[in-house]
């Protein structure tokens, strides 16, 4: 559940709609690896395009929001100069 969150999230933040083109840009990020929950570098997403498609429609819009809201502050508390 974590992965899954932590990329639909990440994927809001930076505005890809290819579930395709976001998994390879994942595969090479540490930083969101790190954010998604792995300690080390993975060469290789452990979910396909379709698993984020399919999370992303089981999950009311109002949920992403309310999810991404509360993440932003959040980070918004931690971090006051940045703006997401």
């Amino acid at each position: 559940l974590r992965l899954l969150l932590s990329l639909v999230i990440i994927r809001r933040l930076i505005h890809i709609e290819s579930a395709e083109d976001f998994i390879d840009i994942w595969n090479e990020n540490p930083y969101w690896q790190y954010f998604a929950g792995y300690e080390y570098v993975n060469n290789e997403c452990p979910l396909r395009p379709t698993d984020i498609i399919v999370f992303e429609n089981m999950v009311s819009e109002q949920d992403l929001e309310k999810l991404y809201s509360s993440f932003s502050a959040m980070i918004g508390e931690a971090f006051p100069r940045l703006k997401l």
